[in-house]
């Protein structure tokens, strides 16, 4: 059913080469290719009856609904689930937590506002930085030097 375009594109997929987006669109694609090929028999057989507008919405109805479940699986729901884990992580956060920004500062939290942190480096300088930057805790082991 693949040509060997299909299947190369297949396994750069699985080896991570292709981006998600040019992926999603490749699957939309050879997904619909054999919607094409069952509409154009579906009017074949009934040349003298065309399918009016409602009735070709209906065979397009199953190829939406795949489209929405491809979108909501690759993009929607691990957005969603990142969210969520920075939204705790936010909540977590209380005086004296060594954090790591997503610039690499890593720093003890001295203030903490509704969009902003102020985080206490080791000597004794103090950065305020947007909470949305604040990475992870920060673990003794996660430093090597």
């Amino acid at each position: 059913m693949h040509n060997g375009y299909t299947l190369k594109v297949i396994q750069s997929w699985q080896r991570g080469i292709l981006s998600s987006k040019l992926a999603l669109f490749f699957l939309v694609t050879v997904l619909a290719s054999p919607l094409d090929s069952v509409i154009a028999q579906a009017t074949k057989g009934a040349a003298s009856k065309p399918l009016g507008p409602l009735e070709v919405f209906f065979q397009m109805i199953p190829m939406f609904a795949i489209v929405f479940m491809i979108v909501y699986f690759m993009v929607i729901r691990p957005q969603k689930t990142e969210q969520d884990l920075q939204t705790k992580l936010y909540e977590g956060l209380k005086k004296g937590d060594q954090v790591v920004t997503s610039g690499g500062v890593i720093g003890r939290v001295f203030v903490k506002n509704d969009y902003t942190v102020t985080l206490e480096l080791e000597n004794s300088a103090r950065v305020r930085v947007e909470r949305k930057h604040i990475v992870k805790f920060f673990e003794k082991g996660d430093s090597k030097g």
